[in-house]
This record gives C-alpha cells, sequence and structure tokens, in this order.
C-alpha cells in the first residue's frame, strides 16, 4: 500500500559533518539537534563525491558517478531526461506537487522546469533572474561586482568574492538575505500545498564561499574559540593536488588568528542556516503537517572546517570533505535516536521510496537503509565508494619546490583559478572500511590510512612496507567493486 507522506528534502552545500550542536558544543544548531532527536542522526554518512554536482546528481538517481557520468561541475553533468532514474517522475505520478527553492546544480534547466512545479533558484551569489527583488540584485552585485583588496581573487577576469578572509558582515538585513528568502519561499509553498502531498527541495547554497554573512551571525562567535586541527601539516607526502589547495588564494599566507576569523564566520552561516530550517519546521507544525512529514536534512558533501588550516574543499578524500551530515525524520513513529551504520548519499533516495512504497528502479546502486531507524546495531554497508575528478589525463606531475614558478605563470595567463585543471583532471576513487581508507589517484599516487590509530590522516601508509599487505587487500576490494558496478 502506497504512503503519501510528504517528503522535505534539506540540502546545504559544504558543510562538515559534526558542525551540529549535539556533535559539537561549540555551534549553535538548536533547530537540527531538535530534529536529530525526533528522527534519527546518521553519524557515519558517506557523499559518492566531494564535489557539488557529482555529489548531487549521484544522490538524486542513487546512482555512483562512474554510471550516472556526473563527473564535474556544470550543466552538462547534471541530470537530464536522458540520465534520471525515475524518482521524480514517480513522485508526479503519485499526483505529488513538487518544488525546488535554492540552489539547483543538480538538474538541467529543462528538467527542472519539467519536472518540478514550483522553482525559486538562488546561487551562491544571490538571484538575477526577472523575480530578484531590488534588494536581491544589490545582494548580487555586492558579491560579483565589488572589488575590494583582500577579498576578490586577483588578476582575475570572474569578478567574485572567494574563499578568503572578508572581514566585515554584508550590509543587508537577514530578512533579505539569500538563506532566509529560501527558507521563507519553502515556508509558503507548503502552506499553499498543505492539502495535497508534496515534495519539496529545500537547498541552501551556503555555507559554501564566499564566507559572509549578515549579522547577528557575523559576530555569533569568537574566533578565539575556534579549533585548526594539525594545522602544521606537511602536504609533501600527498598527491600534488592537496599541496596545491593548501596554497592558494592566499592560505598559505594568512595568520592563524585570520584563519580562526574565517572559521568563525562559517560558523556564522551555519547557524543562520538553522535558524532558517526552524523557520520551514515551525510553518510543518503550525499547519498539521510535521508528523506526516518525511525530514531529510544532508549536505552534498563536506569541508575541511579547519582541518589542516583550511576552509573549503580539493580533490581529495579526507574525512572533513566526504563525511557529511545526515538527519532523517521519519513521520509519526519513533526511531533510533543515533547510528553509526555507515551509509552513502546514494541511498538516501531508495529509502525515501522505500518508506512510501513506491518502485525503485533496478538499475540504481543505491540500496535501502530503512532498518536503520529501528535496529540500533543494523549494519547497512561494509565500505563505501567514492570518486572524483573527469576521466582524463591527469596533468603533469610536479613537486612542491615546483609550485612558486606555477603559480606565477598560471595566475598570469589564466587568473586565480590556474590550479582547477590539477584539481579536476584525472579520475581519483576511495574505498573505505571501518578502519581503513584507501585512495588511488590514477597514474599519479596512491593513499592508506589507518583511521583507527591516525583520525587526522596525516601519516600516508600506501609506501610503508609493515602496510603492504592492508594495502593489497583495499586495492582488491576497490578492483572488485569496479568491476562489479
Amino acid at each position: 500500500m502506497q504512503n503519501k507522506s510528504n517528503v522535505v528534502v534539506i540540502m546545504v552545500d559544504e558543510m562538515r559533518y559534526d558542525l551540529l550542536g549535539c556533535l559539537n558544543q561549540k555551534i549553535k544548531t538548536p533547530n537540527l539537534d531538535t530534529l536529530a532527536q525526533d528522527g534519527t542522526l546518521f553519524q557515519e554518512a558517506y557523499c559518492a563525491s566531494p564535489l557539488c554536482v557529482p555529489s548531487r546528481v549521484s544522490m538524486f538517481t542513487a546512482q555512483q558517478v562512474r554510471k550516472n557520468g556526473a563527473a564535474y561541475n556544470g550543466e552538462q553533468y547534471q541530470i537530464s531526461e536522458h540520465n534520471q532514474q525515475g524518482f521524480l517522475e514517480t513522485l508526479k505520478q503519485q499526483n505529488y506537487i513538487c518544488g525546488m527553492i535554492g540552489k539547483n546544480d543538480t538538474f538541467t534547466t529543462q528538467y527542472m522546469r519539467s519536472m518540478f512545479d514550483v522553482v525559486e533558484e538562488y546561487t551562491h551569489w544571490g538571484r538575477c533572474d526577472v523575480k530578484a527583488s531590488e534588494t536581491e540584485k544589490n545582494i548580487f552585485a555586492y558579491r560579483n561586482h565589488e572589488y575590494r583588496p583582500g577579498f576578490c581573487f586577483p588578476h582575475n577576469r570572474w569578478e567574485m568574492l572567494g574563499e578568503g578572509l572578508i572581514n566585515r558582515p554584508e550590509p543587508f538585513d537577514k530578512k533579505e538575505c539569500t538563506t532566509y528568502k529560501i527558507a521563507e519561499y519553502g515556508s509558503k509553498f507548503i502552506i499553499d500545498h498543505r492539502d495535497t502531498p508534496f515534495f519539496l527541495l529545500c537547498s541552501f547554497p551556503d555555507p559554501h564561499w564566499p564566507i559572509t554573512v549578515c549579522e547577528p551571525y557575523f559576530s555569533m562567535y569568537n574566533q578565539n574559540d575556534m579549533e585548526l586541527e594539525y594545522e602544521d601539516t606537511s602536504f609533501e607526502n600527498k598527491p600534488f593536488e592537496h599541496f596545491i589547495q593548501a596554497h592558494v588564494n592566499g592560505y598559505d599566507k594568512y595568520s592563524a588568528e585570520e584563519k580562526k576569523r574565517i572559521l568563525s564566520i562559517y560558523y556564522g552561516m551555519i547557524s543562520y542556516i538553522d535558524d532558517s530550517i526552524g523557520m520551514l519546521i515551525q510553518t510543518l507544525k503550525q499547519n498539521d503537517l510535521y508528523d506526516n512529514t518525511l525530514i531529510v536534512f544532508t549536505s552534498d558533501h563536506g569541508d575541511f572546517g579547519g582541518r589542516y588550516g583550511l576552509v573549503g574543499k580539493t580533490k581529495a578524500f579526507y574525512e572533513p570533505l566526504i563525511r557529511i551530515p545526515l538527519i532523517m525524520k521519519l513521520p509519526g513513529c519513533q526511531s533510533v535516536v543515533s547510528t553509526n551504520a555507515m551509509v552513502s548519499n546514494i541511498d538516501i533516495l531508495p529509502t525515501i521510496f522505500d518508506y512510501l512504497n513506491l518502485p525503485i528502479a533496478s538499475s540504481v546502486d543505491g540500496s535501502s537503509f530503512l532498518d536503520a531507524f529501528f535496529d540500533s546495531s543494523y549494519i547497512h554497508r561494509q565500505t563505501v565508494f567514492a570518486e572524483v575528478g573527469i576521466p582524463v589525463d591527469p596533468m603533469p606531475a610536479y613537486s612542491a619546490s615546483d609550485f612558486p614558478k606555477l603559480k606565477a605563470e598560471g595566475e598570469a595567463q589564466y587568473g586565480a583559478f590556474w590550479f582547477i585543471d590539477f584539481t579536476g583532471k584525472g579520475k581519483a576513487v576511495m574505498i573505505k572500511n571501518q578502519r581503513y581508507k584507501y585512495c588511488r589517484y590514477f597514474d599519479r599516487a596512491e593513499e592508506l590510512y589507518d583511521l583507527y590509530h591516525d583520525p587526522g590522516e596525516q601519516h600516508n601508509l600506501a609506501n610503508t612496507e609493515d602496510y603492504f599487505s592492508i594495502k593489497d587487500q583495499m586495492k582488491n576490494m576497490l578492483i572488485d567493486y569496479l568491476s562489479t558496478n
């Protein structure tokens, strides 16, 4: 028998997995903490790729990147009528009203317009379409066209605020900014369609860079309370792509105090999102819909979040990048409050459809973890797999000593994004079990980490003789996975 519960998927962009108040006392997320108490917190959730479009497409197709073809960012990699798995079509066949509010980066424009009955789209830089208010146009201009020394990418033809320190609040009221507006539109969608089953994707572009937020969130956290984990990490025993990320956009020049300031603003962005999510939840409760709504909160991928002194992401599989926050609340039932069942974001849609008693295509890679809500000992996956990078020849191998010359020449010719080919070209894959993580950068490098003894992934054991047998085991697991999936 089909279940006509409403579904609300709340997605954020680039949020570290443990930046929830219920896991970290340094951050304030009371609404998400309450949602976790009402539902289930998945503490071992992973994304299929540490990059926006590949991860989002993988989630909404329930397929790994290698099958869905979403290798990189850009509309050519997004879901269209040619590479979808019918999840939205099935919902529409069941007379669900579908809404997409916020950041897309998942569906081609044509497909999005055909599948969603209501669309209110925002980007990381705000809203610039014909629906934009004057204030929204000003916000977009602020994030795109206002040159301020040290705030924008240097030598760049693309005018926008970057990943670095923006040491003043956004000069707009919190009710005018993107995060609030997305929740406001989401609430309106809920009210307008409270009498019919609905599916709402409410997608916040933050806390992805630019790291900037309005008051009171800009001043909410003291930089002295921030922690830079493993700040003195050397990247010389790691793939060159990782060294590049640690030394571009000025991060190698920032003081520890400046890095902590960036992190404190990042925390403020998350608390702003939490307040806005509170608005959505309150709207559901006020309209007697909360107990009949399946709610998902997650991120497309993670963020260094202070690990190695960095904020942002790169072509890597470190825990803060591939591990994601995941809270799910089933309608009107008591479930396990927290679970260590290891799941992937390709499993989320199959789980939703399993609960709704709707058919799931046989071609998906994901599988339902519905049992995890009722059995605290449930084991879903023994291993998780992730991948990133365009499947073309990678850039030539360089060493740290080559970096100054590469940077100078690259910025002169291509601007601040000169390094993108290094972090984008060439496929990299990862397989992880409860203890070990093995990463393979094809034709380039290997990484092996013992997460029990080295949770900070400081020591690459791939070339350590005592671990050769473990590396071979993990490599064989990866080969088996790639040959059978």
